[in-house]
C-alpha cells in the first residue's frame, strides 16, 4: 500500500525546508523554552527545563542496512508523524520497566549530497549511491528526553548508550526489488506476476544465509540474489530502543562532529 504521491511530496518539499534551519546536530544538553513546553505537554506535569536532558538522535534513514534491507521513502514519511512521543527503551525489550525516556520532535531531513562515509558506513557504496541519485539521501531525526542525573542520563554522556535501532511493525507488506525496478523504470515487486501468471522478478530476496551462499558459489546458475529489498507498507511505530550495534549503521546518537562510529 503506498501513501499519495502528492502527499509524500509535500512532505519531502516541507523537509528540505526544515532541513536548513533544524535544530544543530549532535546538541545535547537541557531543553529549549519551545522543547520545554512540549516536554510539559507529553508529561502532563510542571517541571524546569534543567530536570531533563535532551539529545539529537539520527534515528533512521533510506539507506541499505546490513541486513540487505532498507526503508521505501513512504515507511519513512510514516514515521516521521508517529515517532513524537514514543518511548526510548533498551534492546528492543517490550516492557515499560526498561523504558529509559520518550523521544519528540522528529523531523525529516533530505540531503541531495550525503558523505561518502555515510553511504559506506555500512559497505554498501555503489548502492547507497544510486538509491540517493533517485531519491536523495532521506533521514530522521528525533530528540531523545530523559530526566537529568538518571541512569540514562549518565550512560549517554559516558558513550554507553550511543547506537540505536527502531521498534516497526510493517503491515501490508510489499517487497520490492530494486534490480527490476531500476531495469523495467517503475517498483517491481519480488512477488509480482504478469498475465500469464509467471512471475515478473527472477531474483531471490536476499538475506545474510543468502549472501553467503551466493559468495560461496552454492546457487545454480539459473538463481539470482537481487542486491537487497526495498520495504514498503503501513508502518506502526513502537519504540526507539539503545542498542549496542543495530542493523542501521548510521542510527546513534549524534555528538558534536557526528561521525559514524
Amino acid at each position: 500500500m503506498q501513501l499519495n504521491k502528492d502527499i509524500q511530496e509535500k512532505q519531502l518539499e516541507t523537509a528540505i525546508a526544515i532541513s536548513h534551519s533544524v535544530r544543530a546536530d549532535g546538541r545535547m544538553g537541557y531543553p529549549t523554552e519551545d522543547e520545554h513546553k512540549e516536554i510539559i505537554r507529553l508529561t502532563g506535569i510542571e517541571s524546569e527545563p534543567e530536570d531533563w536532558f535532551v539529545c539529537d538522535i539520527y534515528m533512521s534513514d533510506n539507506l541499505v542496512d546490513r541486513d540487505y534491507q532498507r526503508w521505501h521513502p513512504n515507511v519513512l514519511v510514516q514515521m516521521g508523524t508517529q515517532y513524537h512521543g514514543r518511548q526510548l527503551s533498551i534492546d528492543h525489550e517490550f516492557s515499560s520497566r526498561v523504558v529509559q525516556g520518550f523521544t519528540m520532535k522528529p523531523v525529516l531531513r533530505v540531503d541531495p549530497s550525503p558523505s561518502v562515509e555515510l553511504l559506506n558506513a555500512g559497505g554498501f557504496l555503489d548502492w547507497n549511491q544510486r538509491v540517493c541519485d533517485r531519491e536523495n539521501h532521506q533521514s530522521l531525526r528525533v530528540l531523545g528526553v530523559v530526566k537529568t542525573g538518571s541512569e540514562a542520563h549518565q550512560k549517554i554522556i559516558e558513550r554507553r548508550y550511543n547506537k540505536v535501532s527502531t521498534g516497526t511493525r510493517l503491515s501490508g507488506i510489499r517487497r520490492i526489488c530494486p534490480n527490476c525496478s531500476e531495469e523495467k523504470g517503475r517498483e517491481v515487486d519480488f512477488m509480482e506476476r504478469d498475465k500469464h501468471g509467471e512471475y515478473v522478478c527472477p531474483h531471490l530476496i536476499p538475506n545474510q544465509v543468502a549472501r553467503w551462499m551466493a559468495d560461496m558459489g552454492l546457487f545454480e546458475d539459473n538463481e539470482k540474489l537481487a542486491d537487497y529489498v526495498t520495504l514498503d507498507g503501513v508502518n506502526t511505530s513502537l519504540e526507539l530502543s539503545f542498542v549496542l550495534e543495530g542493523a542501521l549503521p548510521a542510527a546513534r546518537i549524534m555528538r558534536g562532529n557526528s561521525t559514524i562510529i
